[in-house]
């Protein structure tokens, strides 16, 4: 029993240092590499992701502007984690502006190039990504930043949970033969995001079907680069429902 023990404590760590090696810069070669354990780590790395800006947060409000450390913020964010969610949701941008079948919008997510209206979309995306931060910050509404890594994870995993990927290789079907039951746990995860702002988070829970039905509809299922712009979407959408909370005194 001890060595089952020993054993399934290894294989857990292994699953996690996966996640960590994948979804973000942390200079980590775990062998064997197993990513289909590693994405229930997800909202763990998320919060941790989450910690360190609530942590700079927090240090730096006194020293710098709330544009200027928001700015900081997001630059932290996405250089540590979110630029291979952000590839995605460009990447999904470019598919869904042509007016093409579903092999050939498949087809657009793999190619490397960006066209001018995901550039666009992208542009104007990091813009009011980057407005709604800085507004946070100025508000010192710094769960809110804590919090917005561990949403963006939580519909990805729950869009996951419930879709089927849309092509026999890639990053979404390697994603989507994670054991269900284990995506399923990571639900639990909402429970501080219920209790801080019970509305957006049943919003975004209702959402996530919404975004699925989208995929389906567009590209016959899931793939890497889909869930990758679910997640992005996802903080979007959260943030966009708490800056205008703000504004109607909600928060």
């Amino acid at each position: 029993m001890r060595w089952k023990l020993l054993d399934f404590f290894r294989q857990e760590v292994q699953a996690l240092a996966s996640a960590v090696a994948f979804f973000s810069r942390f200079p980590l070669r775990p062998r064997p590499f197993d990513l289909e354990r590693g994405v229930f780590y997800l909202p763990l790395l998320a919060l941790v992701f989450g910690a360190l800006l609530y942590g700079v947060g927090t240090l730096l409000e006194d020293l710098l502007d709330p544009l200027l450390l928001g700015a900081l913020l997001l630059s932290v964010q996405y250089w540590g984690t979110n630029y291979f969610h952000f590839d995605g949701l460009i990447d999904t941008a470019d598919a869904l502006a042509a007016h093409v079948s579903i092999s050939e919008r498949l087809r657009l997510l793999k190619t490397p190039e960006v066209g001018v209206l995901g550039f666009l979309f992208g542009f104007f995306f990091l813009l009011t990504e980057f407005l709604m931060v800085a507004t946070f910050v100025r508000e010192a509404l710094w769960w809110a930043i804590f919090l917005r890594p561990l949403v963006g994870r939580l519909v990805m995993l729950l869009v996951g949970f419930l879709g089927e990927p849309a092509k026999r290789e890639g990053l979404g079907l390697l994603f989507l033969k994670s054991r269900r039951w284990r995506l399923l746990m990571t639900q639990l995860f909402w429970v501080p995001v219920f209790y801080l702002y019970p509305l957006p988070a049943l919003g975004l829970i209702c959402l996530g079907p919404l975004m699925l039905e989208c995929w389906r509809h567009n590209f016959g299922g899931l793939t890497g680069d889909l869930l990758g712009a679910t997640e992005e979407l996802a903080e979007w959408i959260f943030s966009l429902a708490l800056t205008i909370g703000l504004g109607l005194g909600s928060w």
